[in-house]
């Protein structure tokens, strides 16, 4: 049988806004987790998977959030956030928190609205090298008209920096790719 992993986690906030063109938030956090499962395999006599329950994990991080709106008609987001991780008693091959999380993580965001009910927004990501996934960029471009109160008309366009790349740990793929979507609600 499986059992479950044991988790201690301390979490720090803060969150300060001024006035009404900056809002910053910035959180730590330390995790402890204990008895987490950590190899598999086959008793040779019964043919039956057993699981060991050995594994422990060390992480701590941060992440840093910025917005402003210098004027009404635009606001800008950026963060930045870092995972530090370390393992004890993993199989090389199997899945962790360490092979999943990247260290380094960093993003910007810019929306516009030049005329009422014309958007403009962009999106910059970037993730530094971890384990088998290179380090990568991503931009994504979005053009809205809000042509009625409950109408709108969006044209996209995602990952416009590579034709793919892979984001994470189980090497999926994120394709370039773009869409034209209308939303109605009602």
């Amino acid at each position: 049988t499986r059992k479950s992993a044991d988790l201690i986690a301390y979490e720090l906030g803060v969150r300060r806004r001024f006035g009404d063109l900056l809002l910053v938030d910035a959180t730590l956090f330390d995790y402890e987790i204990s008895d987490q499962e950590s190899d598999s395999f086959l008793d040779p006599g019964s043919g039956v998977r057993l699981y060991r329950h050995d594994g422990r994990t060390s992480a701590f991080g941060g992440e840093l959030a910025v917005t402003w709106n210098p004027v009404r008609q635009v606001r800008i987001t950026g963060f930045a956030a870092t995972t530090q991780a370390h393992l004890d008693n993993f199989a090389a091959d199997y899945t962790s928190l360490e092979r999943e999380i990247p260290r380094t993580r960093l993003g910007f965001t810019c929306g516009w609205e030049p005329v009422r009910g014309i958007e403009i927004d962009s999106n910059v990501l970037y993730v530094e090298r971890h384990y088998d996934v290179p380090t990568w960029w991503r931009v994504d471009l979005r053009l809205a008209w809000r042509c009625t109160e409950h109408t709108t008309v969006e044209l996209v366009g995602q990952n416009l920096t590579d034709p793919h790349h892979i984001e994470y740990w189980y090497q999926e793929q994120a394709q370039r790719g773009g869409y034209l979507m209308v939303s109605h609600r009602f």
